[in-house]
């Protein structure tokens, strides 16, 4: 059985695990997840048997804009309606109807994403981040 929750910092490391597992491009650690949680309006992770198995993060004004600059789901615990139930969780939380959600979908997932109420749109751009 899945029972989500808000994380705690005991859950930072199997959070980092599970991201570097997803993408191991990545480079995440208990200090970048402690920090994303703490600067996140809201987070979440679904735990199967007090293991985490995902993770959901949203940035919001919460007034009219909000951002989920991630969802991940352990492999092993996919089609199962987790990421749908994190989403469905997360955009609840906002009582506003006014908020538009924004998010960067990963090529692939736009399946899911559009199962879930996003659409794509014309409107938005994006400045994409540079490392030297």
């Amino acid at each position: 059985m899945v029972r989500c929750r808000h994380p705690m910092p005991a859950d930072y490391a199997a959070i980092a695990a599970l991201i570097r597992a997803v993408w191991p491009e990545r480079p995440v650690d208990e200090a970048r997840i402690g920090a994303w949680v703490a600067r996140s309006s809201w987070a979440l992770v679904p735990a199967a048997d007090e293991v985490v198995v995902g993770f959901i993060r949203v940035i919001s004004d919460d007034i009219s804009s909000a951002y989920i600059p991630m969802l991940v789901v352990q492999e092993s615990f996919r089609r199962q309606g987790i990421g749908r139930q994190l989403v469905a969780v997360a955009t609840d939380e906002f009582a506003n109807p006014e908020i538009t959600w924004v998010l960067r979908a990963r090529p692939g997932t736009e399946p899911f994403w559009s199962s879930v109420g996003f659409r794509s749109s014309s409107r938005a751009m994006e400045r994409v981040r540079t490392r030297g």
